[in-house]
Parts: C-alpha cells; sequence; structure tokens
C-alpha cells in the first residue's frame, strides 16, 4: 500500500471521505450532483453541447461535415419517442401471435408478402386482423396437435436370422422408360414366358387386339433389345437360369421379349392384320363419301356461278402483278377469301 507503484501498473481511484493513497487519482464526479470530495467533474463530448458541471475535452475539435438531422433534438432534450400507434404496431410485430402448448399439425397455404399486401390497399386482408380474437385453443390443440410418431418395434426372435436380400438385376437405363413399364405390366397377371409363346405362335385367342395392343408400347425396339442381350451376356442369364428370377418386372418382360425376332415390328404387323378387315371397311366408307361429294360438285351449277364470281374478282385484284388473268385456280381459296379485309 505504502510502497511505489509497479512498472505498467493503473494507479487505483481514491475513496471519497478517506485520505488518498499515494498514486491514486480523484474519482470524477456525475452531473446534477454536488461533487464529492476530491473528485473531478467528467468532459463533455466534442461537438455536443456540454452538460452542467461537465467540461469540453481540450484540444478535440467538432467532427466537420456532420449536420444536425432536423427534427431531432439534442441529447440534453431527450430522444425522440415513438407515438402510442407506432408502439403498439412494433410490439404487435415482435410479439408472437399465437403460442400453442403442443406441436401442431401444419395448414400448407402461401402466405401472402406484406409489400403485396400494402400495394393492394383495398384487398379484404386490410380490414382483418386476428390479434386476441377468442380462441379455445385448448379445443384446437387437442383436436390438431401432431402425435408423436411411433418407434416402430423389432420382431420377435421367432425363427432364425434373415440372410441378406437378394439384388435386384436391373439394366434399364432410361428411368422413365422403366417407370412406365412398370406401371404398364402391373395389370398383367400371365407369365411372361407364356405371353412370349403366344406371341410366336399368333394365338388370337388369348391375345385378342386390345390386349395386343397392349404389349406394343411395352416390348423393345432395336436399341432396347441390343441392350437386353448386352446384359443377358454380362450377367450369364442364358447359363444361370436362377438369375432370371432377380431380374426387375421391365427387365424380365424384356428378356423374354428378345427371344422373338424384331418382336416390335412382328407385334405391330400381327395387329395391322388383325384389324385389316376393320380399317378396309373404314377406309372403303371414306372413298365412296369422297367419290359421291366429287360427283356432287362436278355437277352443280351453284358452285360453278359462286367459282365464276371468285375467279373474276381475283383477276381484277391481281391485274397488275403475275397471279393475274388466271383460268382457274386451287379450290383452297375459299378459305382465303374471308382474310381479305375491305377498308371501311
Amino acid at each position: 500500500m505504502g510502497g511505489p507503484p509497479l512498472p505498467g501498473s493503473v494507479p487505483l481511484p481514491s475513496l471519497p471521505g478517506f485520505p488518498p493513497l499515494p498514486g491514486s487519482v480523484p474519482l470524477p464526479s456525475l452531473p446534477g450532483f454536488p461533487p464529492l470530495p476530491g473528485s473531478v467533474p467528467l468532459p463533455s463530448l466534442p461537438g455536443f453541447p456540454p452538460l452542467p458541471g461537465l467540461p469540453s475535452l481540450p484540444g478535440l475539435p467538432s467532427l466537420p461535415g456532420l449536420p444536425n438531422l432536423p427534427g431531432l433534438p439534442t441529447l440534453g432534450g431527450g430522444l425522440p419517442t415513438l407515438g402510442a400507434k407506432g408502439a403498439s404496431a412494433a410490439a404487435k410485430e415482435k410479439k408472437k401471435r399465437w403460442n400453442p402448448k403442443k406441436e401442431m399439425k401444419a395448414l400448407h397455404w402461401t402466405p401472402i408478402k406484406e409489400r403485396d399486401l400494402a400495394k393492394a390497399k383495398d384487398n379484404i386482408w386490410s380490414k382483418i386482423d386476428d390479434h386476441g380474437l377468442d380462441l379455445d385453443t385448448d379445443l384446437l390443440e387437442n383436436m390438431f396437435y401432431k402425435p408423436a410418431k411411433e418407434k416402430k418395434k423389432k420382431g420377435g426372435g421367432k425363427g432364425g436370422a434373415k440372410g441378406n436380400k437378394p439384388v435386384t438385376i436391373t439394366f434399364i437405363e432410361n428411368d422413365r422408360r422403366s417407370q412406365n413399364m412398370n406401371i404398364g405390366l402391373s395389370g398383367i397377371k400371365e407369365n411372361y414366358e407364356m405371353v412370349r409363346n403366344w406371341m410366336l405362335e399368333m394365338n388370337e385367342e388369348k391375345l385378342p387386339i386390345g390386349t395386343l395392343k397392349k404389349f406394343i408400347p411395352l416390348v423393345p425396339n432395336a436399341e432396347e433389345q441390343k441392350q437386353t442381350t448386352d446384359a443377358i451376356e454380362k450377367y450369364n442369364l442364358n447359363t444361370e437360369k436362377d438369375k432370371v428370377a432377380l431380374l426387375g418386372i421391365a427387365e424380365k418382360f424384356w428378356y423374354y421379349m428378345v427371344s422373338i425376332p424384331k418382336v416390335d415390328e412382328r407385334l405391330n404387323i400381327w395387329a395391322f392384320k388383325m384389324e385389316f378387315d376393320e380399317i378396309y371397311e373404314l377406309q372403303d366408307k371414306r372413298v365412296n363419301l369422297l367419290v359421291d361429294a366429287h360427283e356432287q360438285l362436278k355437277g352443280s351449277d351453284c358452285l360453278q356461278k359462286i367459282l365464276t364470281v371468285i375467279l373474276a374478282v381475283g383477276n381484277y385484284l391481281n391485274a397488275n402483278n403475275k397471279k393475274g388473268d388466271s383460268n382457274g385456280v386451287k379450290l383452297d381459296v375459299l378459305s382465303k377469301i374471308e382474310g381479305i379485309n375491305n377498308n371501311k
């Protein structure tokens, strides 16, 4: 206490009412209160008016280029306060609107952004405020709380430990194609090997035209047939027949289909053969209808008069270009007349 201060040490402030210690500094006095014995007044900050009893710091000029902000009083007059409306709005934003005690199920809606609501001043939401609405929160929580997920219990010890599940062999590179095939084949209950035999036999009783058309988009094309034969060689499926059971649904179907030469072309020709009588009857009706219409138009006096007027008007309009002075035009001119607008 009475010895000399250590090098680099800070002197302790002296306590009021007691004699100062050697090397100590007096405590500063607080503005607005009588100074304590031995205290020194606090200096004021540059650029602000000094508080009563506070001297300015010597040698420190005020900061240049900082004008006083209009409407803001100085520190001596106190800080500006928010109005009652602004304070309530700020409190509303900070305060959580609802605070359920349980984890609730989510309602998946799309909130409107505040800036969009502000732009549309006449929107219905500007008249709605659910803050402080009297809700039966207990009832809501009981009806719509999110139950905790129950952990699945592992099965008992009956039977021996199961081995690893065999890996399914897949080789179709196009995921969308594989997915569409799995969907299309899901409704087919027949064995794929049996279906292949019916195709080779061209068995129309087992594969009528409606069923055959379901298989046509599912069989592999030339590129997919090569992809399947490569996979058969890769996995030795022709020699190790037990691996065929490991193929995926679509892959297994292709495995049996590639044994039919050019299966895609074969099925399309077979379907055409099965539908030939129906197609012939439909086209025969269309040809006869066209022939009858041609004979009626060719012998129609009314149509000839209409075409005469059209030809005359068209030649008049095209008198000064290379399309004028025509003796006949294609009948598609009938659909182009409507596109000519008058000047009225």
